[in-house]
Parts: C-alpha cells; sequence; structure tokens
C-alpha cells in the first residue's frame, strides 16, 4: 500500500497536504483528497486533514476497504494492471474513468522505475 499511496498523493495534490479541491462534489482533502463520502470508512476527513500522518492512515483505510469489495475483485478478474488506484478516484458507483487508470498507471511505472534505479546507484560502490 506505501507505493500505492505515494501514487495517490502525486496524482491527487502533487503532494501538498494542504490541498483542497472545492470543484469536487462534497469538497476533498489534504495530499490524498480524501472525500466525505468515506465518512463511514474513515470518520470526518476535515480535522488534520493537513496533516501527513493522519492523511496516510485514512488512505490506507480507504484502500483496504476497497480491497475488500467486489468491485475490487471484479476489476482483478478484467485484469486491471493497478485496481486499486482506479478504484480510489471512481469507488464502488460511478464507472472507471480509464482516463484516470491509466495516467496513475504511468505514475506507478515511473515510480517503479525510479526505485529500482536508486536500487541500482545504491548496490554499485564508488570508484576511487
Amino acid at each position: 500500500l506505501l507505493r500505492d499511496g505515494a501514487v495517490l498523493a502525486w496524482q491527487e495534490s502533487a503532494f501538498d497536504c494542504h490541498a483542497k479541491n472545492r470543484r469536487d462534489k462534497g469538497v476533498a482533502y489534504g495530499p490524498f483528497q480524501i472525500r466525505p463520502l468515506w465518512r463511514p470508512i474513515i470518520g470526518d476527513p476535515r480535522p488534520d486533514y493537513f496533516d501527513p500522518d493522519v492523511a496516510v492512515a485514512r488512505v490506507v483505510g480507504v484502500l483496504a476497504y476497497f480491497r475488500e469489495s467486489e468491485r475490487y475483485r471484479e476489476l482483478v478478474r478484467r485484469k486491471f494492471r493497478h485496481p486499486l488506484l482506479c478504484l480510489y478516484q471512481a469507488g464502488e458507483q460511478r464507472p472507471v474513468n480509464m482516463t484516470y487508470c491509466r495516467a496513475i498507471g504511468r505514475k506507478m511505472r515511473e515510480l517503479e522505475q525510479r526505485w529500482a534505479d536508486y536500487q541500482r546507484l545504491r548496490q554499485t560502490k564508488p570508484v576511487p
């Protein structure tokens, strides 16, 4: 979930802990753009929405909830590469936004590539 969370914060707010999206119906808060519709899962998203630790705990709660959903299993059966990330934006009722899924998939691939690059650099010894 750590990689998923990093990609979501990048996609949703460019890592801005103080982000508020007033264009989204019901408003969305923080780096993950947590929405009030998730109140039954995570409580009211407005308090401390700018606190990165609180935001991470909330997004983990939302992703864990979606991981147990029938919609997640459906996307897995349909061979979606990043079903949790696609579900995060679509939820359980709205159609999956394929533009969003492709964009977040590209960011996930870039994050994975950069991590692999970092790991390779750590393994090489500096030349004296």
